[in-house]
């Protein structure tokens, strides 16, 4: 039997989504993906007009816990790191604790989930990269350097397959 609180919210289908701006698409796809997990709670943390919030969605595992921030690059296959505004709150959400995470979801969008790629990087990683002078990376870069953070569609092909991320 399923623990998920959520398993009764059922995901937008992919018409709906796909009408949706891209930040939001991706968005939409990791919390169906989320649903699909068990023994998982999330919350997706709403934004409130102009005031910064720390990321997209607090994920909480039997273990640890998780925040997520949804990046989604579409007009070129380059992720700029300035546009990760919440660096510091990921990275201090990271060192609080010995069990919380920070994750960036990037996703580079070529108009569908099977065509994209899309990547779960570590904030630490990410912190590497820009301390070493990095302004940004590239889909190339993160296939060769961050294939292990790689997030892939399900089998069934109607969300991405988070399993390996959250326990």
């Amino acid at each position: 039997m399923s623990t998920n609180l959520f398993k009764d919210i059922v995901a937008p289908p992919d018409k709906k989504v796909r009408k949706k701006r891209p930040k939001q698409v991706t968005e939409g796809y990791f919390r169906a993906g989320v649903i699909q997990l068990e023994n998982i709670l999330f919350h997706r943390i709403q934004n409130l007009g102009h005031v910064k919030t720390p990321g997209d969605f607090y994920v909480w595992g039997s273990k640890r816990c998780f925040l997520i921030e949804c990046k989604q690059v579409t007009d070129k296959d380059v992720f700029y790191f300035s546009r990760l505004t919440q660096l510091n709150f990921l990275l201090n959400f990271d060192s609080i604790h010995a069990k919380n995470r920070s994750y960036v979801l990037l996703c580079f969008w070529y108009g569908s989930k099977k065509k994209s790629h899309t990547f779960m990087v570590d904030i630490s990683a990410i912190n590497n990269l820009i301390l070493s002078g990095s302004k940004g990376i590239t889909v190339e870069e993160l296939e060769r350097t961050f294939k292990a953070y790689r997030v892939y569609v399900s089998d069934k092909g109607n969300w991405w397959d988070l399993a390996g991320y959250f326990w």
